[in-house]
């Protein structure tokens, strides 16, 4: 995947875009996942993947 990454940041310098978490991890889902999805399955994954890791910790009393 070191590859892949290389090949995005590289982009992204030559267009002058910012490398940004939310495209690192739209591209660490989209090369995570094995099977053909459209762009509305790639961004359902990124979201939930995303919402799962900013949810607070749960506070057991």
């Amino acid at each position: 995947m070191t590859k892949e990454i290389e090949i995005l940041r590289k982009y992204l310098k030559q267009e002058k875009q910012n490398i940004t978490p939310q495209r690192m991890e739209i591209l660490t889902v989209f090369l995570e996942t094995e099977s053909h999805i459209n762009s509305e399955e790639l961004y359902e994954l990124v979201r939930k993947k995303i919402k799962k890791s900013a949810a607070p910790p749960s506070t057991a009393v």
